[in-house]
Parts: structure tokens; C-alpha cells; sequence
């Protein structure tokens, strides 16, 4: 069984209560006096101190022992009553003093082999060693002295972590990566406020406490819409994975909840066709834009019929990014969603209605303030007698490209996605026929 494994056993059931160490009392209490270390103001020789202690006597602060521990008597039986040991040491070496460490004696009685020294920097470290001992060989017996008792506390002190300090620290981290440019404004706001909800909710958990049903009763409890819950339980998620790599849990308890767990928690997702918009509207849409004087959303409308841009990545390319030569747009690092870099082809006839509007070293889309380029598609949507649903050019490119040329994987590459066809599939294609897909990309206006 792996070391992790162990010690998320020890931790399973934290309510041991005091009356567990009476069970040792009557029996170890006689044979726990036969301590073979005997008080002592100096390490026995020999014997190397931990590196962790090799401080110069008066440089270091002394480590806290609560007054348990006193200049007289430097050895306690902690917990009382069970015949383990707790005694204080001055290291020494070349006839120097050095940091004074702690050792934790346990009899034989409990190892069921030999009796074991283990010796700790601090008295807290000590004590929780002690602790430890009584609630591991309860849980795991013998098995229990095989692991490193260093680990077992460290593991310890994490496994008392809470979840807001958790998602406090990823905070942190998400600012820092949002000052390097790493992540996006938008995207640590997103993670910032619903990771806030979060630890509103489980105000004073900690992280090794939550489980999966304590999940299912929170997502429960959520009046928002499908799509709202499922961005919540992915943020969540996100916290619990950081929590496991570092090492604060042993398991991620949303890993355990099943597909169907999932569906009866966020309902059935219905499908719907993605919504596009035919030969005759798209046309349509290019001439009322020359008309109404809005020449100047015009290249972004001919990237997003023709080459499938998201519309946040036609708000970021610039000119630079398109080269009309050897005709294909690179979307890089700075302007794709998932800041993976691709190049996306231009058809012929995009070629023709792009050269016209060419300017070396501007934005594609109007961009004198940040909501310019919204207003003015939005005004342009209103114009049209028709309905334009959300995403429609870029659910038309993947439509007509796919009825086209008849490859998923081609279509889904130029669309940015490098995961096989399912999203296409599910999501940004409608049936239409080949020669309809011939009509769209000969459009010119």
C-alpha cells in the first residue's frame, strides 16, 4: 500500500476521542517505566543530530514546549498514562551547544518489535508525533512504524489546511500569472469571483474534509442556470486538483462523481442546432455593412464568415497577423482562446474582399474604446431582417467548410481545435449541402 494511501487512512476518522488512551493505561502503564534513556542534559554519544537542528546554541530561539518541559525535568510520558516518552536534548558536538530537538520514546509495546526513537526539532512536532502514534497503530497496527514519521506530519499539517486559505493561494498565483501576462484579465476575474462563492460556501471547511456527497449537496443548492453550475463545479474542481498535487489532500473527492452523478446534478444538456445563417443572409450582412457605412467592421465580418475567428480574437488581430501572400492568419499566443498558436487558411474569395481594407500595422476591428467594435455589430445585427444567433459566423464557417471539403479533422484544425471533431460535431455544424458550402465561399460582394 503506497505511503499516501496509509496516511489518508490515519486521517479518515479525526474524532478519536481522549478515552482512547485509557485502553493503555492499566496494561503499559507498569512496563512503560522501564524507559532504558535516562534524563539527560546531552545527547548520547555517538549519535548525529538531525540536520534540521544543527543551529549555534546562541543564535537559535529555543522551541516551544509549553512549560511541559522544565530545566529539572526533561522528560514527560505524553499522552499520560500510555508509556510513551517525550524527552528534551541539548546537541552537542565539539563541546559546542547546539539547538536543543525533542525525542519521542515508544516501548515495544506498541511497535511490536523493538522500541523506536524518534527525535523532532520542535515540542509540537514531538507531541503531534506522539499523538499520531496512538491513533496510527490503532488504524494500521505494525504497519503503521513503517512510514517516515516526518512525512506523517507534514501530511498532518496540510491535511489542516482550509479550503479558503486553498483558494486564497491560487489567487495569489493567478494575479501573478495575470502581472506576466500568463492569463488574461477576464479569465482571473472569472476564477476570482466564483472561487470567492466557493469559500463563502465552505467558510471554515478545510480541504481534506469536503467530500464528493458534500459536493452534490452544494451544487444542489445552486439556483443558477445549467451552464452557470457546471462553470462552478469546473472552478472547484480546478481548487481540488491544485490541493492534490500539492499534497494538502490525498484524493480528489470530484473525481469520484460519475457522468450520471453529474447529469442528475446539472440536468440533461439539450442539444440544440447551432445556429447559422444561409448563402442569401450572409451576403445580405456584407452589402448592408458598405451601405450603412460600416466599412469599418467589414474585415472582421469577411475573418469570421470565411475563416471561423472566434469573436474575441477578431477584437485582438491585427494586420501584421495576416498575410494576404501566402494567404493564411496566424493566430498567436496573445489572440487565441487557448493560447495555442495556429494558422487558419483564407479562401479566395476572403482574399479579394480583404485586400481593400489592408492597413500595415492596425487593428482589424474598430478598437477607439473597448466596447466599440459590439456597439457597432450589435447596430448592424439590428439592421437585418433576420435572426442572427450567438456565434453564427463562426457556427456558418464550420457548417459550410465541413459540407465542402467533407473532412471533420480539416474543418476542426482551422477552427482551433485540436482535440478530434467531437466538438464540431457537437456544437458549430449544421447539414447543409455541398453546393450550398460552393456558394458560401464563392460569396463576394
Amino acid at each position: 500500500m503506497c505511503l499516501s494511501s496509509l496516511i489518508s487512512r490515519i486521517f479518515e476518522d479525526m474524532e478519536i476521542k481522549e478515552c482512547a488512551y485509557s485502553r493503555f493505561k492499566d496494561d503499559n502503564k507498569e512496563k512503560a517505566k522501564h524507559v532504558d534513556a535516562p534524563c539527560e542534559n546531552k545527547r548520547h554519544a555517538g549519535s548525529t543530530p538531525a540536520t534540521s537542528t544543527i543551529l549555534p546554541f546562541n543564535y537559535a530561539v529555543q522551541g516551544p514546549h509549553n512549560g511541559l518541559l522544565s530545566d529539572s525535568c526533561q522528560k514527560i510520558e505524553y499522552p499520560s498514562g500510555t508509556g510513551i516518552y517525550i524527552k528534551s536534548i541539548t546537541n552537542t558536538s565539539a563541546k559546542q551547544k547546539y539547538f536543543r530537538s525533542y525525542q519521542v520514546y515508544i516501548p515495544e509495546l506498541f511497535t511490536g518489535n523493538k522500541r523506536i526513537r524518534k527525535q523532532f526539532k520542535s515540542f509540537n512536532l514531538a507531541k503531534d508525533y506522539a499523538d499520531l502514534v496512538i491513533k496510527g497503530q490503532k488504524k494500521l497496527g505494525e504497519v503503521f512504524f513503517e512510514i517516515d514519521p516526518k512525512s506523517i506530519i507534514k501530511t498532518k499539517t496540510k491535511l489542516s489546511v482550509s479550503l479558503s486559505e486553498i483558494i486564497e493561494e491560487i489567487i495569489a498565483l493567478k494575479k501573478e500569472f495575470l502581472e506576466k501576462g500568463t492569463i488574461r484579465p477576464k479569465t482571473e476575474k472569472s476564477f476570482r469571483i466564483q472561487a470567492k462563492a466557493i469559500s463563502r460556501y465552505f467558510e471554515g471547511k478545510q480541504v481534506a474534509s469536503i467530500t464528493s456527497e458534500g459536493i452534490k449537496v452544494w451544487v444542489r443548492s445552486m439556483s443558477q442556470a445549467r451552464r452557470t453550475k457546471e462553470n462552478y463545479l469546473n472552478t472547484l474542481r480546478e481548487i481540488l486538483n491544485y490541493a492534490h498535487s500539492r499534497s494538502y489532500i490525498s484524493e480528489n473527492p470530484a473525481r469520484s462523481l460519475s457522468k450520471i452523478d453529474i447529469k442528475e446534478l446539472l440536468g440533461v444538456c439539450c442539444y440544440k442546432e447551432p445556429s447559422i445563417l444561409t448563402v442569401e443572409q450572409t451576403q445580405l450582412a456584407l452589402k448592408t455593412a458598405i451601405e450603412k457605412d460600416m466599412i469599418d467592421i467589414m474585415p472582421a465580418l469577411i475573418l469570421g464568415f470565411f475563416c471561423g475567428l472566434r469573436t474575441e480574437e477578431l477584437k485582438r488581430i491585427n494586420w501584421d497577423n495576416i498575410n494576404l501572400k501566402e494567404r493564411f492568419v496566424t493566430i498567436d499566443a496573445n489572440i487565441s482562446k487557448k493560447r495555442r498558436i495556429r494558422n487558419v487558411s483564407i479562401p479566395n474569395n476572403a482574399i479579394q474582399l480583404l485586400t481593400p481594407f489592408y492597413r500595415k500595422g492596425e487593428y482589424v476591428s474598430p478598437n477607439k474604446y473597448c466596447s466599440e467594435f459590439d456597439k457597432k455589430f450589435r447596430k448592424l445585427k439590428l439592421l437585418l431582417n433576420f435572426k442572427w444567433g450567438n456565434n453564427a459566423m463562426r457556427h456558418s464557417f464550420g457548417s459550410y467548410h465541413f459540407a465542402l471539403y467533407g473532412d471533420s479533422m480539416k474543418t476542426s484544425r482551422e477552427m482551433g481545435h485540436l482535440n478530434g471533431d467531437d466538438v464540431l460535431f457537437s456544437y458549430y455544424r449544421k447539414l447543409v449541402s455541398q453546393t450550398k458550402g460552393q456558394q458560401y465561399f464563392d460569396i463576394l460582394v
